[in-house]
């Protein structure tokens, strides 16, 4: 019986295992843009320093800031940046933005951004800038008397004149002080009303210049008012430049009101000071 051939075969080699591939490190996660913490810019525009404030014109619930406008370099401007728990009066700022009414601070632009001092979006209002600062630093500062002569000229008739384009547009300004009137040059000869904006209407105005039943309620519930109760804070404003101090500094909000009550309005504010002629008259 032949035998099977029989066919001797190596075995194969075992196949080596390919080294294992380090995995890919992860890619780092991408974090969103963040603004600049010295700068921040509104309406692709206008660029707003927060490391640079100017404290002259802040507002009691607003910050003021450097301003520089990147289609017009060198212009004039600054900018207030309103406290997130105050919120500013949107309607009007929509009237104002870029009106010019005469002796009326001018509202250039307003925007809402990220506001990188306060880490969360606040309003922006940008306003061309008062170069002779303002009129009367505080409430308690005196004020250098303006001539009687020119008294009617200078300030009188400028800023009534706002006061009644204001009110053509249906606006009532309701932050008309004494520390709220700004020198728009450096000579101090054009003297406008500032902003009326940055807080709800008549909410940081002082008992003394608001007519009685406003002045008792609370300073958020005031309210728009009207026509009348915006010449009510101008004359008693008035009247304040025209003595040049605030002579009820220092006595309570219910003594004020007392006073307007027992003595008049004109008797509280003016106390033992005497208006020139062409204030009386006016107030009349």
């Amino acid at each position: 019986m032949a035998e099977a051939a029989t066919e001797t075969r190596a075995a194969p080699a075992p196949v080596s295992a390919a080294p294992a591939q380090p995995a890919p490190a992860a890619a780092p996660p991408v974090e969103p843009p963040r603004a600049s913490s010295s700068f921040i810019v509104v309406r692709d525009r206008f660029t707003i320093y927060c490391d640079k404030p100017i404290p002259s014109l802040d507002m009691p619930n607003a910050t003021a800031y450097e301003v520089s406008d990147r289609k017009q370099e060198g212009r004039p401007l600054y900018a207030l940046v309103v406290k997130p728990e105050m919120p500013p009066r949107i309607s009007v700022m929509r009237t104002l933005k870029g009106a010019e009414i005469p002796n009326l601070l001018q509202l250039v632009d307003w925007g809402v951004a990220d506001w990188p001092p306060a880490d969360r979006k606040c309003v922006i209002v940008i306003y061309h800038r008062p170069m002779g600062g303002r009129v009367m630093d505080s409430m308690s500062a005196s004020f250098k008397r303006v001539p009687d002569h020119l008294f009617a000229k200078n300030i009188i008739k400028p800023l009534s004149d706002a006061l009644v384009e204001l009110a053509s547009k249906g606006i009532t300004h309701r932050a008309i002080r004494p520390d709220n009137l700004y020198y728009m040059d450096e000579a101090r000869t054009r003297m406008v009303l500032g902003d009326c904006v940055t807080s709800v209407p008549a909410h940081d105005q002082p008992v003394s210049v608001e007519p009685i039943e406003s002045g008792m309620a609370t300073a958020a519930g005031r309210g728009a008012g009207n026509f009348p109760d915006d010449m009510y804070a101008f004359g008693a404003t008035l009247l304040m430049l025209a003595v040049g101090r605030d002579t009820l500094q220092g006595v309570p909000n219910e003594e004020i009101t007392r006073r307007k009550v027992a003595m008049g309005s004109y008797g509280t504010l003016a106390a033992d000071e005497r208006a020139p002629v062409v204030v009386l008259e006016c107030l009349r």
